[in-house]
């Protein structure tokens, strides 16, 4: 039997995909003198189970086992009618719940349970979520009650186990958005970095890493924080950069190579998966509307007429009413749209909005 340490670092190694969690029931099963200990699932709305891993020394009745469960007995199963308001940390233990007539004449017991060499079963609630509850279940305990310091031995466990499957949810849900961040990133044409507020390389798409390339030591990342090979580049200057607004870089030529940052809102689609304000850099021209729009539309969520109406007061120069007239719609809309456009880009002032613009 394994020791809790080891199961410690078991359970917590599957939160992070470098272990499975059959590996954990394993330890579990072991402890409690089952046949078989299961990690499901229950859907909240139609009390539907789902098994996500097994563990158990009998191989050869597993897969029939798990077969006969998922295409029929689910249907049979009194568990989750019984369970589906239950709490975290509540035992499930089939001699004290179900009526001494249900084992003896359920389809469940007679037709599922003791064909397969089992004839109870005990569960613990793990956690509550609001699409689904998750539960351990084992099945044929050797000892019947199950025996308290196992229970209490997977109590302490549980507790870990619940806390484990939050954060694998959590990192899932944080690489997904990751992934979406990426492909948008990929997705706008131009050298592009986004980077955290201390100049940290958090993400760069196929262009930037292009560019980077071509400028050799001019423009690095040294251990994932942008580098400047120019003299006296220190946080200061960072910060001196992004107040400003533009990084001036030599090229190898020795002409210079302006490079524009960006402030991106926490609120932003690009920055979700880090939750607070990042910077992108750009190579981005002045003279590309096209891709201004396209970049106010991915990054911040500006709809197209917000982003065309930006491009109109900050880059064409027009005011207000002219961009009434020009768009065929009232004043009153259009002080709407930039409110609008105010609170995506999360500026306050024209003026900020403005070169938040000009530096896309």
């Amino acid at each position: 039997m394994p020791p809790e340490s080891i199961l410690l670092d078991q359970i917590y190694a599957a939160a992070l995909g470098d272990a499975d969690w059959s590996t954990v029931l394993a330890g579990l099963r072991e402890r409690t003198g089952s046949r078989f200990a299961v990690l499901m699932s229950l859907d909240a709305a139609t009390l539907a189970t789902s098994v996500h891993a097994v563990a158990t020394d009998d191989q050869a009745n597993l897969h029939s086992m798990v077969g006969a469960y998922t295409g029929e007995f689910h249907r049979s199963d009194p568990t989750p009618a019984l369970v589906a308001q239950w709490g975290r940390g509540r035992w499930f233990l089939d001699h004290e719940v179900l009526t001494r007539r249900t084992p003896r004449h359920s389809a469940y017991y007679e037709d599922f349970l003791k064909p397969h060499g089992s004839d109870n079963w005990a569960g613990l609630f793990l956690e509550r979520c609001a699409a689904q509850n998750t539960f351990l279940s084992f099945v044929g305990c050797e000892d019947r009650p199950l025996d308290p310091a196992a229970q209490r031995g997977i109590d302490v466990l549980s507790g870990h186990m619940a806390r484990a499957l939050a954060l694998g949810r959590r990192l899932g849900a944080l690489q997904l958005q990751s992934a979406l961040s990426t492909r948008l990133l990929d997705a706008l044409d131009g050298a592009l970095f986004l980077l955290d507020e201390s100049g940290r390389l958090l993400l760069d798409n196929a262009a930037g890493r292009a560019m980077a390339a071509q400028l050799g030591p001019a423009l690095c990342f040294a251990g994932g924080m942008l580098r400047i090979a120019t003299p006296g580049w220190n946080r200061a200057a960072w910060d001196a950069a992004r107040a400003s607004g533009v990084l001036r870089l030599p090229r190898r030529d020795g002409r210079p190579l302006h490079l524009f940052l960006t402030p991106v809102p926490a609120h932003a689609q690009l920055a979700q998966p880090w939750q607070r304000p990042l910077v992108l850099l750009s190579a981005a021209s002045e003279t590309a509307p096209e891709l201004r729009l396209q970049r106010l539309r991915a990054i911040h969520g500006l709809t197209e007429a917000e982003a065309q109406l930006a491009l109109q007061l900050h880059v064409d120069g027009l005011g207000p009413e002219e961009c009434a007239l020009l768009r065929g719609v009232s004043l009153n809309t259009v002080r709407t749209q930039i409110k609008s456009i105010h609170l995506k880009l999360g500026v306050k002032r024209l003026s900020a909005a403005a070169r938040h613009i000009l530096s896309l």
